[in-house]
């Protein structure tokens, strides 16, 4: 037989059994019956986080069961264990991801099951986003500059946090080296430096969440064009000269060229004359005269002049040429003649019976008349 009384108020209760048989009966007493509303602490599960605050750290919910909860006590989290929580204990569990739900159940002593959960949704490891107005220049400029602007990750910036530093290397920085501090937004410039550089920045939110990047490459050239000599061939009265000064970062601006010349003998140089042709020549020269040459140039970004090192070179010195004949003597045969010229680049050779009529001369020739 069952008996199942309902609608029961707080207290204790007990069944009273009563046997009767002829004109014999029996009363036998149950066991406490303890009734208690559901509301009450004794008849609940507290389920308590150790930090209800955002926060970059895991979260340890823990259990506490009222003392009616006697059987059967469970405590569980969705998400895969060892990647979005663990447990500790029976009683803890550790959650390491948003969007976890923790669930404890437990049985009282009448076998009711009492279930309660809690959403984890206060974890923020997502620093702020970083974005750079311009990203890298691959031109070469004496100065190159960005706007920086922090954007708000999960939680808000510290903006005293805020720091930049220039480097070579496409390697992070470690945190403890940056020491330049801007503000959100700001412009940011670098005018020393030649080669490749790039901006890294350190921000960070108020949970200090950390994002380190950098921006893709900024090249810089604040090296003026070496100083080599340049080369120069002359003849008699000129000196043809080619500049061979070089920068292998922005590169030679060749509108820039500029020559000078002076005798090696003097000291005083002569005017600078600019000339963007690959070469420049000095006409109306001394023969046989030691000169002194030299070049300056401008890089594309603006470095310069550099003034080159000096060549020195010596215009040709011409002599007569000499007339060979035989020895003289009579004699009815013809003559031939051989006129030894000076070797002098671009010399014209001519001869002449009169003086007034000139023909070249290509070689030996004869002579067949007075």
């Amino acid at each position: 037989v069952t008996v199942d009384k309902r609608d029961c108020t707080e207290g204790e209760y007990y069944l009273w059994v009563k046997i009767e048989k002829d004109t014999q009966e029996k009363t036998i007493q149950s066991e406490k019956f303890s009734v208690y509303p559901s509301s009450k602490d004794e008849a609940k599960i507290t389920l308590t986080p150790d930090h209800t605050e955002p926060t970059n750290q895991d979260i340890t919910v823990t259990a506490t069961y009222g003392e009616y909860l006697t059987g059967e006590k469970t405590l569980t989290c969705t998400g895969e264990e060892g990647i979005d929580y663990r447990k500790e204990g029976t009683d803890k569990i550790i959650v390491k991801t948003n969007g976890q739900t923790v669930t404890a159940t437990a049985k009282d002593k009448a076998g009711n099951t009492v279930t309660q959960t809690y959403e984890v949704n206060n974890i923020h490891r997502t620093g702020p986003t970083i974005s750079f107005g311009s990203n890298g220049n691959t031109i070469y400029q004496k100065n190159q500059s960005t706007t920086v602007t922090i954007s708000e990750g999960e939680t808000e910036i510290d903006e005293n946090s805020l720091k930049y530093q220039w480097t070579q290397s496409t390697t992070a920085p470690e945190e403890s080296t940056f020491t330049e501090s801007f503000k959100n937004g700001e412009m940011i410039t670098k005018n020393t430096g030649t080669g490749s550089w790039y901006l890294w920045i350190l921000a960070k939110d108020n949970l200090e969440n950390t994002t380190i990047t950098c921006s893709n490459a900024f090249n810089l050239d604040n090296t003026v064009p070496t100083a080599t000599a340049p080369t120069a061939t002359v003849t008699t009265n000129s000196i043809t000269v080619t500049p061979k000064q070089t920068d292998e970062n922005s590169g030679i601006d060749t509108s820039t060229y500029q020559y000078s010349i002076k005798q090696t003998s003097s000291s005083i140089w002569g005017e600078w004359v600019t000339d963007s042709a690959s070469t420049h020549t000095f006409t109306g020269l001394t023969l046989n005269t030691s000169y002194d040459v030299r070049t300056q140039v401008k890089d594309k970004a603006g470095n310069g002049y550099s003034i080159s090192s000096t060549y020195t070179i010596t215009t040709v010195n011409i002599t007569k040429p000499t007339i060979n004949v035989p020895e003289p003597e009579w004699t009815n045969q013809n003559i031939t003649v051989t006129i030894n010229y000076p070797e002098v680049a671009g010399i014209t050779k001519q001869y002449s019976f009169n003086n007034s009529s000139w023909s070249t001369y290509t070689g030996p020739f004869t002579i067949d008349s007075n």
